[in-house]
C-alpha cells in the first residue's frame, strides 16, 4: 500500500509521521486510489518545519496539498496540465528539461506503484495559495500578481515557510516583476549565469533590522523616521559571509525611496508583517563588487 511504501523509506520519515499526526495514514493504508507527492526529509529540513511541533490543522492543510485522488502514472500526468489535491488546489503539472514538475517542485526519481495508488518523491514542500481576506506575507505576495518573479525565487525554501508561518521579518520590500525586467544588463546577465545568487538577492529584501522589535510591523512612516534601515545579509553560495548594510530612506516630492528604490505602494497589511512594493531590485554591495569585477 501507499502507507507501507512510505513507512519503508527512511527518506520520508517526516512526511509519514505527519500523515499519522493528521489522520491521513489510515486513508493511505486502506483507501484510494491516491497519487501522493511525498515531501522528503530534505524538504522539511529546508523549510525548517518540525511536524511534531505543528498545529495538526495547519499541518493537515499542508499535507492535503500533497495528496490527489486517483492513480496517475507519469504518462497520465504529462498528458494533463493540472491535478486536484485534497484541499482543492489545482496543482500545475509540466515537464522541464526532461524533469516532471509539480507546481514548483521537481519530482525526484521514478514513480512507485502501490496497490492503492502511485507514489512520487519531491524535495520541496508544496504550499497551496491562501484563501480568505487575511493572508500571511507569503500569501500577500502570491495573491497580488505583481511579484511573480520574486515569489518564484523564494518558492520551496525556508524563506517561503518563514513568510507563511512565522514572524521572522518585520517587512518585505518586494520588487515588482517590472523591477526585475528592468535590472541593468550586467546584473541580469550575472544572475542568469549564477542563479544561486537570486536567493541571496531576494533575502536582501526581507527586513528584520537590529534595534527594531521582532514581530512588529516596519511601516513606511517608521522607516522615514529612522532615516535608514539595516538589512541583514545572509550567507550565500559564493562566500559572501554574514553582515549588515544600511539602506537610506528618504522622503521626496515624488514619494519615499529606500536604497534608491521608489516605494510604489507601501503598508500592504499581512497577518505576520507588512509588504512594501518597490520599483527597483536592490543588489547587495558585496554582490555588486563581484558583478563589476
Amino acid at each position: 500500500t501507499l502507507l507501507e511504501l512510505l513507512s519503508e523509506d527512511p527518506n520520508l520519515v517526516f512526511f509519514t509521521n505527519g500523515l499519522t499526526n493528521v489522520g491521513l495514514a489510515d486513508e493511505l493504508q486502506s483507501g484510494g486510489p491516491f497519487t501522493v507527492f511525498a515531501a522528503s526529509n530534505l524538504a522539511f529540513t529546508r523549510s525548517e518545519l518540525v511536524v511534531s511541533q505543528m498545529d495538526p490543522a495547519v499541518l493537515g492543510s499542508v499535507l492535503d496539498t500533497h495528496v490527489v485522488e486517483g492513480a496517475y502514472l507519469r504518462a497520465d500526468l504529462t498528458e494533463t496540465s493540472s491535478v486536484t489535491a485534497l484541499d482543492g488546489y489545482q496543482l500545475p503539472i509540466r515537464e522541464a528539461e526532461g524533469m516532471l514538475v509539480v507546481d514548483y517542485a521537481q519530482v525526484a526519481g521514478e514513480p512507485i506503484q502501490a496497490s492503492n495508488g502511485v507514489l512520487y518523491v519531491i524535495n520541496t514542500l508544496l504550499l497551496a495559495p491562501e484563501s480568505g481576506t487575511e493572508k500571511s506575507m507569503w500569501g500577500v505576495l502570491q495573491a497580488d500578481g505583481r511579484f511573480t518573479t520574486f515569489v518564484s525565487i523564494l518558492e520551496g525554501g525556508e524563506f517561503m515557510t518563514d513568510l507563511r508561518f512565522r514572524e521572522n521579518y518585520d517587512a518585505i520590500i518586494a520588487p515588482t516583476d517590472e523591477a526585475f525586467a528592468n535590472m541593468p544588463a550586467n546584473v541580469k546577465s550575472y544572475l542568469e549565469n549564477n542563479p544561486q545568487n537570486y536567493e541571496f538577492v531576494a533575502f536582501f529584501h526581507l527586513l528584520a533590522p537590529d534595534g527594531w522589535p521582532q514581530g512588529t510591523d516596519l511601516t513606511v512612516a517608521d522607516m522615514v523616521e529612522l532615516g535608514s534601515v539595516q538589512t541583514r545579509m545572509g550567507v550565500s553560495g559564493s562566500g559572501f559571509g554574514f553582515g549588515f548594510e544600511e539602506l537610506p530612506v528618504s522622503q521626496t516630492e515624488s514619494g519615499v525611496t529606500i536604497g534608491g528604490a521608489q516605494i510604489i505602494e507601501g503598508d500592504i497589511d499581512a497577518s505576520n508583517g507588512i509588504v512594501h512594493a518597490i520599483d527597483t531590485v536592490l543588489i547587495p554591495q558585496s554582490l555588486m563588487e563581484q558583478i563589476e569585477e
